[in-house]
Order: structure tokens, then sequence, then C-alpha cells
């Protein structure tokens, strides 16, 4: 695959930076893939949809669903902006009563639309993935493919984002960028060593003008970048971690 011949200098800047696109996901194309199959399902069992029964797919869903809930707001604006993508048609509701309750008066939509393109789809299956939640697949790519565990056809209760991952690099990969990263550190250490007093470098040159530039300002420089190296993964793990 393309991925296993990448160059070095490649693989460096996602070790340093990360993947990219540096979110997870699910991307938008399986947000809506996910969605549809979520209204259909519902459209089956119910014959019409709610903008409740959409809350938990909406891409900032509010912390609770109580009528008096300042996140009310954003509940509404969500779901009809996903009503308004699969082009739903409000559903007329019977006659309200007295006995009628609470989620009879709630306003329903059908989706002819998506009703005549779904007899025409695929089911729908969530992809697989290279996460298997532990801290190897976390850090690199593993090399064996998990199966979601309701991949048969069960679709999920809510929209879920996929967790930041250190780095998309395969295993040899992000082994290279190790030790590309440590052997860099040491020949630093040794340059820094042989600059000093009674040092071969320094025997060497003879200058002290130059040794002196060499271990001041060269040196300093190779061991900030060798630190730095290490440093902004750590701390790129740290952040996602916390």
């Amino acid at each position: 695959t393309p991925n296993e011949h990448r160059g070095m200098l490649s693989l460096a800047v996602e070790f340093l930076f990360g993947p990219i696109p540096f979110a997870p996901g699910p991307t938008s194309a399986q947000k809506w893939k996910l969605r549809a199959a979520v209204i259909m399902e519902l459209y089956s069992k119910n014959g019409s949809v709610s903008l409740q029964e959409l809350g938990p797919f909406l891409d900032a869903p509010p912390s609770s669903f109580d009528d008096n809930n300042a996140d009310e707001v954003k509940l509404r604006v969500g779901s009809l902006a996903i009503i308004t993508h699969f082009h739903g048609i409000p559903k007329q509701q019977k006659g309200s009563n007295a006995s009628s309750n609470k989620e009879d008066e709630q306003p329903r939509f059908s989706f002819p639309e998506l009703l005549a393109e779904s007899m025409h789809a695929a089911n729908y299956e969530e992809s697989l993935t290279s996460d298997d939640g532990t801290w190897r697949a976390f850090l690199f790519v593993p090399d064996v493919v998990v199966v979601q565990p309701n991949q048969q056809g069960e679709l999920p209760s809510s929209l879920q984002e996929q967790r930041y991952r250190l780095t998309m690099l395969t295993c040899k990969q992000f082994l290279q960028c190790v030790i590309a990263g440590l052997l860099n550190l040491i020949g630093v250490w040794w340059l820094s060593l042989s600059l000093g007093l009674h040092g071969v470098l320094a025997d060497l040159i003879h200058d002290p003008s130059i040794v002196y530039i060499l271990g001041h300002t060269v040196v300093r420089f190779l061991r900030y970048y060798s630190v730095l190296f290490f440093a902004l993964p750590i701390g790129r793990l740290l952040l996602i971690c916390g």
C-alpha cells in the first residue's frame, strides 16, 4: 500500500504533529449514512420520526431531552437540519384530546424520498477499524483489523465519535521514528562531548573560536531539536489523554 512506502520525512512529520486529518471521525459521509439508516429503522417501526428520536445522532446532542431544558433549542435546530437534509415532510397528526400524551403531541415527519432510495441501497454496516481500544492501537495502527461488535446489522444507539490517536503509522514506521530520535539524541550527546575540553573534534580542529561557535550554536540547536522530537509527541499524548 502507499502508506508502506512513505519517506522518512513524511513519517517524522506525522510522528511529531499527528495524523491528517486530525479529527478522528466519523467522517461527514459516515454520519449521514448512519442517520439515514436510523431514520429508515424508526420509520419502519413507527411510520414517522420525531425530533427527539434524532437527538442522539446530532453532532452536538443536548445533555437532556426535557422540554424545559435550555438544550431544547439545540435539539430542535439540529434535528430540523437532519430532516431538511433528507427532505422530510411533516406528518399530519391525529386530533389531540385530553388523554393524549406528550409523545403524541410532538411533531413527526415522514421521508418519502429516503424511503424510495432505500429500496435500492445496501444495508448499513459500520466500517472496519484498526482501533481495539488498547494503548498499542492508540500509538500506531495494529496489523489486525477489528470488527465492530454491532456490525451484524444492528444500528448504534447514538452517534459516537472515535477517539483521537497519536499517529496512524504502522508499528514498523513508529519504531523507525523512535529509533531515529534516539540515534539523534545519542549523536548530539557524542558531538557535545567531542567538542568539549580534550574532545576528539576539539583536538582535531585546533581553533578555539571555531570550537566555541560549534559548541554554543550548532550543538545547542541540535540538542534543542533532538529533545523537541520527543517533547512534541509526548505533549500531544498528554493533551489527548487529558
